[in-house]
């Protein structure tokens, strides 16, 4: 007979999401409706916890982990490192409240009854939901989000909930496709330290988009329009050359619609396509829950953050 571990180990990552995780999502969420009366962000961590049983402990900056959890008489101790700014604190105890659901807490001493191999990436798919609860995030995109400034909005909405850029727009595009037609890019300084020693001494910002690291969200639905290779092949270079040429320059602010040369393979020949897009796009500064809107005179940045919007369903 095939162990419950065992079992988990193979099973595909949404049949253990669906089967193990979003029940006790629901379950912790009523729990703490129940407890503070409603789920208004910003949610509070530290309540989540003292649902699943974790004590939090607030440890020296030493070590590479953020986070760990500890199994101990009764529950867990969650400690997290004193040095982690508010909006990944958030995330590392919500985290380490997700590793929980792989143990069996009736035990005095919980213990392990399931392991996966997409462990991790399952704990931050489940601490996405916790931060960001799916419906006061419906009420508050109704209310705050604009398609006109994207990127404002963006912020917005994470200054509200409290948690990062990525995480916000983890949650409006992969998770929830309230963005479907939005394509959301952070874009990192491949050497942060380089780019700023060389554009102080230089007064100059010629990089080209190679030398950014790129992440991008997106909606399934705009997935199929923008697969990775397309992406990588035809609409970072585009995009960063309008970011170049008019946003970072400073000369146009406001978010400017360009049309995307598009390569697609149609009956077994490839065509090319015109998209219509809207781009807005900001230096990005070093605090990560802030956007900087100044130009390149202040070279206080480690990368862009952009927001292409595909103008045509």
């Amino acid at each position: 007979m095939t162990s419950p571990a065992m079992s988990d180990q193979e099973s595909s990552f949404a049949g253990v999401f669906g089967e193990v995780c979003e029940p006790r999502i629901r379950e912790i969420l009523d729990q703490y409706r129940k407890a503070k009366g409603d789920l208004a962000p910003p949610m509070d961590p530290i309540q989540l916890a003292s649902i699943c049983n974790c004590r939090v402990q607030i440890v020296p900056e030493r070590g590479s982990h953020e986070g760990v959890l500890i199994r101990s008489r009764g529950g867990f101790i969650i400690q997290h490192r004193r040095d982690l700014h508010e909006t990944r604190k958030n995330l590392t105890i919500c985290h380490e409240i997700a590793h929980t659901f792989f143990f069996d807490s009736s035990s005095p001493i919980p213990r392990r009854v399931r392991q996966h191999r997409q462990e991790e990436s399952l704990c931050f798919s489940v601490a996405r939901r916790l931060l960001v609860p799916e419906e006061p995030l419906h009420k508050m995109f109704e209310s705050l989000w604009s398609r006109e400034q994207p990127l404002a909005s963006l912020a917005r909405l994470s200054n509200v909930f409290t948690c990062s850029l990525e995480i916000m727009a983890d949650r409006l595009t992969t998770d929830t496709s309230l963005l479907r037609d939005e394509l959301i890019t952070f874009w990192r300084v491949k050497n942060a330290t380089g780019a700023k020693k060389h554009a102080e001494t230089t007064r100059s910002f010629n990089y080209s988009y190679e030398h950014f690291r790129k992440e991008s969200r997106l909606s399934p639905e705009l997935a199929v329009v923008f697969p990775p290779y397309q992406r990588s092949k035809h609409l970072y270079g585009q995009v960063w050359s309008e970011l170049v040429d008019r946003l970072l320059k400073g000369e146009n602010p406001e978010p400017a619609t360009m049309e995307l040369q598009w390569k697609r393979r149609v009956e077994g020949r490839m065509r090319q396509e015109r998209i219509p897009v809207c781009v807005d796009a900001r230096l990005w500064a070093k605090e990560p829950s802030q956007i900087r809107l100044s130009s390149l005179d202040n070279f206080g940045f480690y990368g862009v953050i952009s927001v292409v919007r595909r103008l045509e369903s």
